[in-house]
């Protein structure tokens, strides 16, 4: 539910646990940040706190915020100002929404009815961060880790973080962020740091200042001053270009199985000589499922556990590569 009311020079937003993009569908999971406010005239009343787990057992709504003014725009521009530096992480919420909502001229205007959310896209309202927020936001999360990484490191504490004593490549990190992946290289060297994002580089960067909390940095002339918050492999990125959650991407993830349970894989190249089982019978751990001849030698592929055989995929006089898929025995329940 999404609800903005204007009442004399007050706006009040309703902040829900939601994702207006999948149909205002309740959201759940732990509070990691709740910080609302720093804006002159807005008041939270708020009914969680860092730390609170949002269930699916309770109303969604996370808070009420009412900005006061002397006039109606002010006041939604006071409170979009407010909502939009929030920092509310780790569940999802309508609050791009709501700022797309306040800064919409007919909304300001106080010209609204009960078709107003069927004339306006919720999806364009409340538009996640762009290309080029995103390549910020990317940049800086990696550039913060390195400060994370630097700040724990137990050897030569003094050398400045990615430092060779001969050209290289730069160091690379990967991120999850709004159903793509997003690759950022980064270099330090003497003329100050080299950022790619997605292949391509940032122009004119100068790095101010990189902690594990946040990124002061100036790209294409403007400055910004960016703050991370990690959350196991989560980053919480919030700037002047919004908002933006980023997950790291695993650089050696463990491989990936290539068979489902219970499948039985040709130990090597050879012909099938024999096929000891049929479909749907039950069969016993070490029992002889396949034979196979390589070699003039005879290979048996046996059952791993007990269970019901749900595939055979071969038959006698066939020839096999090795790791062929010859069969699949379904174990047993317990």
């Amino acid at each position: 539910m999404t609800s903005a009311r204007i009442t004399g020079h007050a706006v009040e937003a309703r902040l829900y646990a939601e994702d207006p993009a999948a149909g205002f569908q309740p959201a759940t999971g732990t509070v990691h940040r709740f910080a609302i406010g720093g804006v002159p005239g807005v008041r939270v009343d708020a009914g969680v706190a860092e730390g609170t787990v949002v269930t699916a057992h309770y109303d969604p709504m996370l808070a009420k915020v009412i900005a006061h003014g002397p006039s109606r725009e002010a006041a939604c521009r006071g409170l979009a100002r407010a909502l939009a530096r929030a920092q509310v992480h780790g569940v999802t919420t309508n609050r791009d929404l709501l700022v797309g909502v306040l800064r919409e001229p007919e909304f300001r205007a106080g010209a609204i009815d009960t078709g107003y959310l069927e004339r306006h896209d919720p999806a364009k309202l409340g538009a996640p961060p762009d290309g080029d927020a995103i390549a910020l936001h990317a940049a800086a999360a990696a550039l913060a880790g390195q400060a994370r990484r630097r700040a724990g490191a137990t050897l030569l504490p003094g050398i400045p973080p990615g430092w060779r004593n001969v050209p290289g490549d730069g160091q690379a990190t990967a991120y999850a962020c709004a159903g793509q992946e997003v690759e950022v290289v980064y270099r330090a060297g003497r003329a100050g740091v080299r950022l790619a994002v997605g292949g391509q580089p940032l122009p004119g960067v100068t790095v101010h200042r990189a902690a594990p909390d946040g990124v002061d940095i100036t790209v294409g002339g403007i400055r910004r001053r960016v703050s991370v918050h990690r959350v196991g492999a989560v980053d919480y990125v919030d700037g002047p270009l919004g908002a933006s959650v980023l997950t790291e991407v695993d650089r050696f993830p463990p491989p990936r199985p290539s068979a489902e349970p219970g499948s039985l894989l040709a130990p090597m190249p050879g012909t099938v000589i024999r096929v000891a089982v049929s479909l749907g019978e039950r069969v016993a751990a070490g029992a002889p499922v396949v034979v196979i001849e390589a070699m003039k030698m005879e290979h048996t592929v046996r059952a791993p556990h007990a269970g019901e055989v749900t595939e055979v995929s071969v038959h006698a006089g066939q020839t096999v590569d090795a790791g062929t898929r010859l069969a699949r025995v379904e174990q047993e329940p317990g």
